[in-house]
């Protein structure tokens, strides 16, 4: 197409790595803008896509000619002109756009890089987009509750795929809500978890009040800050895990979920996640109730104020009733990334949170922030956790899960040493090395046999998800022994969380 005058540009956007796009045709009027993953002309939905299950790829198209265009064909294809995934055509008025909507179903994970292409009516190519995008082999949810003066400095979250759209107006809040949802982004109202004054069946209106006037019902989510308030905890501890804790609003809340089953819900707990509250929630065996439970774990508010040793206490109470209760698959910690007065937040402190969520609960699919902080690179700090600790592979040994065919060996028995490898994270860790030792390798300990190669550990692999056994033979000698089994990989893009782990045995 060669127009005198005729101006279109595609926008597009991602909401993980930048873009890049090259011109075809040179003589073409046509032009690519690439502002970024904030400018949404090009989003996917869902923001983070899920391992062979549709993706709904976005293009807005923009005609800034003072001409209406012949027939445009936009393409999706694999990368270095793969095979077509999926076209459409359309046609746009002189200074008019067109949203096209394009399908995909990755059936592999990984960082999958495709292209958009889009071409005359003589199907001449005019220009090329590269995209890379990252696909996962299992859900994660990252949920950013924020109480920031901008909704702009969310913008810059790449891997966020749940946001509380809290604004002055209901018209302000309606712009953000189909912000997000065009990256494939759940937007969630929030709603105060406590009245006084109100009844179950009161509370159950307030918490329709809102959503149900959206033009989008597909898209109804809220999340409840807080439900129950603070009285419940004037209570002895001793009460803590009875039906007292069933106030008004909870038994509103719980009614608002049987009558309103396709409404996404979370619920936010300051306090400790109690038998109770974990009830409310869905799980791998109940299919009815909340959908998220979001545990406060700030550490920065809650060593300041009990002005505990141990950071972790709170972290590891409500992995430990969340695992108890069977709704670990849906529970998140969430972290606080503000400085108070007594307590500055770093990047490594953040970090060391994360290492231990990780290590401590593997089954937890995600993390939240409380972003009530605005230096860019605490923010972006904490949105590059998600990529690193769970979007990514994520390599794991636990010394527990290494198991001796004899516990109580004689030297000179040859016994077998089995170890568990695991990929916690969210796509194929490759090119895994694993290695026996008797003794820590670090001060002379002699390796056991050769270097085993894994050549993929699988989020899906094995009965505990993302996990390889290795066996690996040893001529026991006499004495106390460590055990160490590690794992390495020279494979880029994967995070190496424990690596090196032991046991110890006794040989006769």
């Amino acid at each position: 197409m060669k127009t005198a005058g005729l101006c279109i540009s595609v926008l597009l956007s991602l909401n993980c790595l930048p873009l890049s796009a090259a011109p075809v045709n040179t003589e073409s009027p046509i032009t690519i803008e690439s502002g970024g993953y904030q400018n949404g002309d090009v989003t996917f939905q869902p923001a983070i896509p899920l391992q062979n299950q549709e993706v709904a790829f976005l293009v807005q198209v923009h005609n800034r000619g003072s001409s209406d265009t012949d027939t445009l064909t936009v393409v999706l294809q694999g990368k270095d002109g793969g095979s077509v995934l999926d076209e459409t055509t359309t046609k746009i008025a002189a200074n008019a756009s067109s949203l096209v909507r394009l399908k995909w179903k990755p059936t592999v994970n990984g960082w999958q890089t495709l292209q958009v292409r889009v071409l005359d009516k003589n199907r001449t190519e005019l220009l090329i987009k590269t995209v890379t995008i990252p696909v996962v082999a299992r859900p994660v949810y990252f949920a950013w509750a924020t109480k920031l003066p901008t909704a702009e400095h969310d913008k810059k979250l790449k891997y966020v795929n749940i946001i509380q759209v809290w604004k002055p107006t209901w018209e302000e809040n309606l712009q953000w809500l189909e912000y997000w949802e065009r990256r494939g982004v759940r937007p969630v109202q929030w709603k105060q978890g406590y009245f006084a004054s109100m009844n179950a069946e009161q509370y159950k209106q307030y918490l329709k009040e809102g959503y149900d006037k959206r033009t989008m019902p597909d898209s109804k989510s809220i999340w409840i800050d807080e439900i129950g308030g603070y009285s419940d905890y004037d209570h002895p501890v001793a009460e803590w895990t009875t039906d007292h804790l069933f106030t008004e609003s909870i038994k509103g809340l719980v009614q608002f979920n049987q009558e309103n089953p396709t409404t996404w819900t979370g619920v936010w707990i300051f306090r400790p996640l109690l038998p109770s509250f974990s009830q409310l929630a869905k799980s791998r065996n109940r299919t009815n109730g909340v959908d998220l439970l979001l545990c406060e774990t700030y550490v920065n508010y809650k060593v300041t104020s009990q002005h505990n040793y141990d950071p972790y206490v709170f972290f590891d109470y409500d992995i430990d009733t969340a695992r108890r209760q069977n709704v670990i698959y849906n529970t998140l910690l969430t972290l606080g990334t503000g400085n108070l007065e007594k307590y500055v937040v770093t990047t490594p402190g953040l970090e060391e949170q994360v290492r231990h969520i990780r290590t401590n609960a593997p089954e937890i699919p995600g993390i939240g922030f409380f972003t009530s902080s605005e230096r860019d690179e605490i923010v972006e700090f904490c949105d590059d956790l998600c990529r690193k600790y769970w979007i990514e592979p994520v390599l794991n040994v636990w010394g527990r899960d290494i198991l001796f065919s004899s516990f109580n060996p004689r030297a000179g028995e040859e016994i077998r040493i089995t170890a568990s490898i695991f990929n916690i994270g969210g796509m194929d860790a490759k090119d895994i090395q694993v290695a026996f030792y008797q003794d820590d390798p670090r001060y002379g300990g002699k390796q056991i046999g050769e270097i085993h190669r894994l050549p993929v550990v699988s989020p899906s692999h094995g009965w505990s998800d993302g996990r390889v056994d290795v066996v690996q033979t040893w001529k026991s000698e006499k004495g106390n022994h460590d055990i160490f089994v590690t794992a390495t990989t020279e494979e880029g893009h994967v995070t190496l969380l424990n690596t090196s782990a032991s046991k110890s045995v006794y040989v006769q």
